[in-house]
């Protein structure tokens, strides 16, 4: 709605001063607007991050989850056959690192129909200990 006012204003993103038309006017022309809303848009995606609500991220505290919990650790120190996942844990190392290790021929593994089982003396062997 334009009318027959002039009103001196100061542009919301660059800062030049330039003359409204309607009191709701804010920036100088469309494109101070447009960049002015991407701007703060970049803002809140920032914001969201930093405070670790952004769905897909990880915070920034957050960043060394794949430390195995001690309580798992310790339970499986105990057993003698380890699945894949396990040994994975008790190495500290990948799941495809362990499958790769088997697929090598460097650790040796029990197959229980579908089930690959993993001794721990062939870990132990694999290692050298």
């Amino acid at each position: 709605m334009s009318s027959n006012l002039r009103i001196r204003r100061v542009c919301h993103h660059c800062g030049k001063e330039f003359e409204a038309r309607t009191l709701q006017t804010r920036y100088c022309s469309h494109d101070c607007n447009r960049k002015h809303y991407k701007l703060v848009k970049r803002e809140e995606k920032l914001k969201k991050f930093l405070s670790g609500t952004v769905a897909g991220h990880v915070p920034l505290e957050d960043t060394n989850k794949s430390k195995p919990d001690l309580e798992k650790f310790e339970e499986i120190q105990k057993r003698d056959y380890l699945s894949i996942a396990e040994s994975a844990i008790y190495l500290g190392v990948s799941k495809r690192t362990i499958e790769r290790s088997i697929a090598s021929g460097n650790l040796k593994v029990v197959r229980l129909g579908h089930r690959v089982i993993v001794p721990r003396e062939s870990i132990n062997k694999m290692l050298g200990l």
